[in-house]
């Protein structure tokens, strides 16, 4: 398991270095073009909040059941690096962990 958790962080990183070369491909990029989008801050703020919800999750903000998460999921640099890369390395320390819990610590 350890073997291969290693080898998806590999792969993980490299797709991240490649992303940040690509200016179109970066969280920063996305949310500083809603940033700036609108004629008055209130406008600018709400493009950027819509712009945050729209990657993350796609429903009302004020309801902390909203399912439809990753509604548009990007692999950008920025997205990659700061929420998936964490949520996989979890997933992986997980499932390692259920595998030693069933004997199986080999996989």
């Amino acid at each position: 398991m350890n073997r291969h958790r290693a080898t998806f962080s590999i792969c993980c990183c490299d797709k991240i270095r490649f992303w940040l070369k690509v200016k179109g491909f970066t969280l920063d990029h996305w949310l500083g073009q809603a940033g700036r989008f609108g004629k008055t801050e209130s406008d600018r703020a709400l493009a950027l909040k819509n712009a945050k919800m729209q990657l993350t999750f796609w429903g009302p903000d004020w309801n902390p059941n909203t399912t439809v998460h990753d509604y548009a999921a990007k692999e950008w640099a920025g997205m990659l690096k700061t929420l998936y890369y964490e949520e996989w390395k979890n997933v992986c320390r997980r499932m390692a962990a259920a595998c030693s819990w069933y004997g199986n610590d080999r996989a």
